[in-house]
């Protein structure tokens, strides 16, 4: 009688004469039809991987720019000033609004980022603020800090920050550190802008408080600088923060979540066809590429410890 063969044709084969002859060829036979089968799907999940990463990359990952540019209703800006008997006035219907003498006077804006998409990446984001007239600097530098406590563009004061509400300190509760800073030399005149990405990045991702920049001067510049409000007439000069982003757009993804179901249903059907014929190892493939689609899956992990039991029962 012939040895009896292993339970599985991967295993040491020690047989010898005409039925160990038989069974080396049909064991090495199986060995490259599965390596075959094995080289088939290698291939299959290359494809597959870049096809993903080449969507990902330039059809759902699209960068895109949000410009937020209030007008009188929603925008939130002003200036506070001490001095003057200023130190009791608010400025929030102005059209313009001025840093500088000193530090005696700050500039206090606020955008709203609801209109951003929730599941947005923020890559940079610039504070622009247009100049009111045209300058010949030397060497003048405007820093911009976080501000730390609430306050209404309608009420705010040098030493308010609401009505009958005290800034913890005069002129306004801000971060120290300086946020962004910007230098400005020579004759200039319309747009200044600031990095202030690490910012708006945390109050996006809700790891700080958005309650606004506040923009200063050291107190040794005894010049006055004057920039454009949210109240100006002409909506192109009004104080805007510029946001670019990565987002998925809405419909494609729902596109892509219905490719990948009906791919992985397609890969069922044909696993069970497979492994209803008993060409267990093509089943397996079938099976296991549902498996690097969705790890989870918990009937293609059924059906394959089941395609590989029969299988082994059948070596």
């Amino acid at each position: 009688m012939p040895a009896e063969m292993p339970k599985s044709f991967l295993g040491p084969i020690l047989l010898s004469g005409r039925a160990g002859e038989e069974n080396r060829f049909f064991i090495g036979k199986k060995m490259v039809e599965f390596v075959r089968n094995r080289i088939k799907l290698l291939l299959f999940l290359v494809f597959w991987v870049l096809a993903i990463f080449f969507n990902s990359t330039y059809l759902y990952a699209k960068q895109k720019q949000q410009t937020i540019q209030p007008g009188p209703d929603k925008g939130m800006d002003t200036y506070i000033s001490k001095g003057c008997g200023d130190e009791h006035k608010n400025f929030g219907d102005k059209e313009d609004m001025v840093i500088g003498n000193r530090d005696n006077k700050r500039i206090l804006l606020r955008f709203d980022l609801a209109s951003i998409p929730p599941d947005a990446i923020i890559s940079s984001a610039e504070l622009q603020v247009c100049l009111a007239t045209q300058y010949n600097f030397t060497q003048k530098v405007i820093y911009v800090h976080r501000i730390k406590s609430f306050w209404k563009d309608k009420e705010v004061t040098w030493y308010e920050n609401k009505q009958k509400h005290n800034w913890t300190m005069p002129g306004g509760d801000f971060d120290w550190a300086i946020e962004s800073a910007v230098s400005l030399n020579g004759y200039r005149y319309g747009w200044v802008s600031w990095d202030v990405t690490r910012a708006v990045k945390d109050w996006f991702d809700d790891k700080d408080i958005n309650v606004g920049f506040l923009l200063k001067q050291d107190s040794n510049d005894s010049g006055e600088i004057w920039f454009l409000a949210s109240n100006l007439e002409w909506e192109a000069y009004r104080p805007r923060l510029v946001v670019s982003y990565e987002a998925e757009e809405v419909p494609r993804r729902e596109e892509r979540e219905a490719r990948m179901a009906y791919l992985i249903a397609s890969l069922y059907e044909e696993g069970m066809a497979y492994l209803n014929q008993k060409q267990y190892i093509e089943a397996i493939a079938k099976f296991s590429e549902i498996l690097l689609l969705d790890p989870e899956d918990k009937t293609a992990i059924s059906k394959m410890k089941e395609a590989n039991r029969l299988l082994m029962e059948t070596q």
